[in-house]
Parts: structure tokens; sequence; C-alpha cells
């Protein structure tokens, strides 16, 4: 039976690929191996923040996105599963009860005793159908079903790390915007000091209007970057909320007290490698399991599936 499958098995093109490049790759490279199905783990909690986590757990339940993806996974099993059920036999059953009293004062012939009496009468039928996949079409349906399926569930891995990665990245950008705000404001407070010295010595007769003036201007410039910078944090906020399925401008995250540790410029603040580890894996690892060469690959297989089925469906049809 194998040997009747119609349509030719999908294979992977060949393409020249020089072994080594002419750059010396970095200290501790490693080659990818792309797999969509290996956990990619709560890699954010290497940096210790509760918000964070807090967001990242809101995002995997209310994210609008990632639900639609859960639910393309769902379909896409249910539509393997029916798929499949073609292979084996179909069994129906559909059993009936009745039963009946009859009056003892029912019209009759002459002739004929009226008695009254009980028709029990149960039905069991059962139809048993089975397709003999003779040219494979079935197979293919199935393999195709299967293919879809799987790249399904990469997409939504493709889905899932990119939400998290967004995430991250938007509520560092917005920490980052705290610490030069911080900075800012710690400048700003400065800077008029120095514009009210300034005046007082233009009063004086010390200081020039000249004096004066760059006081201003130099106050102001630092000023309206300290707006912009908030306005790029109002940015940052909603685009959170709508990440984590909330309508923009909800509510807002607070500024971490002393969260960019700039009073002690004595003490180096601590930098996080991509290689620094968390339990028993490094951020690296979840580089190489980047799902979309799979979802792309298994769409591919789909591809061919449905053609070797279409093949089957027009010789049956002469």
């Amino acid at each position: 039976m194998c040997g009747c499958t119609v349509g030719p098995n999908y294979h992977r093109p060949s393409v020249e690929v020089p072994s080594s490049f002419k750059e010396a790759p970095p200290a501790g490279w490693k080659a990818a191996t792309p797999n969509d199905a290996i956990a990619k783990g709560n890699w954010w909690e290497v940096f210790g923040d509760p918000k964070l986590n807090e967001l990242e757990s809101q995002a995997m339940v209310n994210n609008p996105p990632l639900q639609a993806a859960m639910a393309r996974v769902a379909q896409a099993r249910a539509q393997f599963r029916i798929t499949r059920a073609d292979l084996y036999p179909t069994v129906t059953l559909d059993p009936s009860a009745l039963r009946e009293r009859y009056s003892g004062a029912r019209e009759n012939p002459p002739g004929f005793v009226t008695t009254p009496y009980t028709d029990n009468t149960l039905n069991l039928p059962v139809d048993l159908n089975y397709e003999i996949d003779l040219w494979g079409r079935v197979r293919r349906a199935t393999e195709s079903a299967r293919a879809q399926y799987q790249a399904t569930e990469a997409d939504y891995e493709n889905i899932l790390l990119t939400l998290k990665s967004d995430i991250a990245q938007n509520y560092l950008s917005l920490r980052y915007v705290d610490t030069d705000r911080e900075i800012l404001k710690g400048n700003i407070d400065l800077l008029e000091k120095a514009l009210k010295l300034t005046q007082a010595r233009h009063s004086g007769g010390v200081a020039s209007g000249l004096d004066v003036s760059e006081a201003e201007t130099l106050l102001a410039t630092i000023q309206a970057q300290f707006v912009g910078l908030g306005v790029q944090r109002a940015q940052f906020e909603h685009a959170l909320a709508l990440l984590v399925g909330a309508p923009p401008g909800h509510r807002g995250i607070r500024a971490l007290d002393g969260f960019c540790e700039c009073t002690d410029w004595s003490r180096p603040r601590r930098v996080l490698s991509v290689a620094e580890p968390y339990g028993n894996k490094r951020w690296l690892s979840d580089r190489q399991h980047y799902p979309a060469s799979q979802s792309f690959k298994r769409r591919l297989d789909g591809h061919g599936g449905r053609f070797a089925a279409a093949l089957r469906r027009r010789a049956s049809h002469g």
C-alpha cells in the first residue's frame, strides 16, 4: 500500500553553504540548533524585578494576539484529528427503544378477542464503514494537517517569545528613562540655584545680563529634556498596557525610588551579561531555539502534503 501513495515526499532543497567564514568566530560561539519544542523558561527573572514579573504574568493571560494564537493551535489540532480519523473505520450506532400499551377497549374486527397488552420494541442498528486508502489520499492529507498543526505551534512559540521580549524591552527602557529623569531632576535643582546666584551677581553688578541669559537658556534646555523624557515614559507605559491587554493610560507604573542608584557614584552599577546563567540555562540558549525557521519548514511540509492530495483527487476524477 505504501508504494501506491500519490505524490513525492518533501525533501529540503540542498544549498551550498561554506564550511567556514573568513571572519573568526568570537569566543564561546555556538551554532544554533532551532527547536521550538524546548521550553524557553522565565528568563526575565534574572533581573529580579517584581513588577516585570507581574507584567509578564499578566500578558500570558490577557494578551489578545497570544490568545488568538492559542485558538489557532486548538483549531489546527482539531483539524488534524478530524483528518486523521479518516484512516480508521467509522462505526455508527443509533439505538432506540419503544414501549407501547394497548387498551382492552380498542376496536377490533368481529371475532377477535380484545385484551390489553404491552409491546416493547428495541432497535440496535450498527453501521461499519471503512474506506481503503489505496492511493494514499488520506495519508497525504494527514501529513499535511500534521505539518500545519506543528507550524501553528511554532507560530505560537514565536509570538510568545516576541511578547516576552517586547515587555522586557519596553519595561527596561521605561526604567532607563526613570534613571535619566532622576539625573536631570538633580541637574535642574542645581541650575535653578545657579540661576539665582547669577541673578544676585547681576544685581550686585558683578555679572552681566548675558550671563543671566545663558543661565536661563541652560535651565530651560534641561527642563525641556525633562519634559521630553516624560513623554517617552508615557509612551512606554501605553505600550506595556497594550502588551498586557489593558487600556492605554488605565494605570501607570510608579517610578522606583533610587532605581538608578545615582546617589552613590562611587559604587559601580551591576551590568548583566547575556551569558549570565539563570537556573541551569543561559540566555544564549534561548536564541538557539528560535521557532521561526521550524514554522517555515513545517509549512513547506504541509504544502507538499496538500499538493499530493490534490493530485490524488484529480486522478480519481479522470
